[in-house]
């Protein structure tokens, strides 16, 4: 099997029933290993929306904590990779439409924009330093995670509260 991290050259060559296998690591374990525990945060908002009854949220959060786990577990430019980048750009979007329906007062809105910008500067931070191969791209990326959590607790919030409102209207 070939081993290649791309932005480290480093090879590692093994064979498996005498078939070689090309994988091309995004990057080493040592920092891979980190997204995987930051990876963990996505489950505060899974609950969350679970415990407040949002089960579509409940469901595209589990998708992208279950897809995130397991790309940053073995790095590689996969179908695995792919579906993680589906699950988180699903997420954001939804979010992101969620946001403009949802929060209702300037303050709300106004965190939120600044969730969005900060999540936007670490994410290009973190691209522009993984390909100068400067090893803080992941703690960058951690940042962006970070930030997307308060951002879908802020959104998940406004939901239920909207949600709580109607149904003391309804009663």
């Amino acid at each position: 099997m070939y081993t290649i991290y791309d932005t480290h050259n480093i090879n590692n060559t093994n064979s498996i029933n005498n078939t070689k296998i090309k994988e091309i690591y995004v990057a080493e374990w040592d920092q891979t290993k980190w997204l995987v525990l930051s990876s963990l945060i996505f489950s505060i908002t899974t609950v969350y929306a679970y415990y407040n009854k949002l089960y579509y949220h409940f469901f595209i959060l589990l998708c992208l904590l279950v897809s995130s786990i397991n790309y940053w577990r073995k790095a590689t430019y996969s179908l695995r990779g792919q579906i993680y980048i589906i699950a988180y750009g699903t997420s954001y979007i939804i979010f992101f439409i969620d946001g403009l329906i949802y929060l209702r007062s300037i303050k709300e809105t106004s965190i939120n924009i600044y969730l969005i910008s900060f999540i936007i500067r670490c994410y290009y931070s973190s691209l522009k330093a993984y390909k100068q191969n400067n090893d803080v791209w992941y703690m960058y990326y951690i940042l962006a995670q970070t930030a997307t959590v308060y951002s879908h607790i802020l959104i998940l919030d406004c939901i239920a509260n909207y949600n709580n409102n109607i149904l003391k209207k309804s009663t």
